[in-house]
């Protein structure tokens, strides 16, 4: 009721995943993923759906999650 959603499809995202501590530390977001960080920061909350492997997230958001939130 009234509300906005954004979605971002990670798949559809071109991104490197971090490596090491020093890229973590040190690099800047891509591009490719300051639109998406972007709808992060403005959202008040979100919802993230995946299948489960091996018990946890998949990799592509773990490396998603680990870009946009440093």
């Amino acid at each position: 009721a009234g509300h906005i959603v954004r979605r971002v499809d990670l798949a559809a995202l071109n991104f490197p995943m971090l490596r090491t501590t020093q890229e973590f530390e040190h690099g800047a977001v891509p591009n490719s993923l300051k639109d998406a960080a972007e709808a992060i920061v403005w959202a008040e909350h979100i919802v993230f759906v995946f299948p489960l492997w091996l018990g946890t997230m998949p990799a592509l958001l773990k490396a998603f999650l680990e870009q946009v939130m440093r």
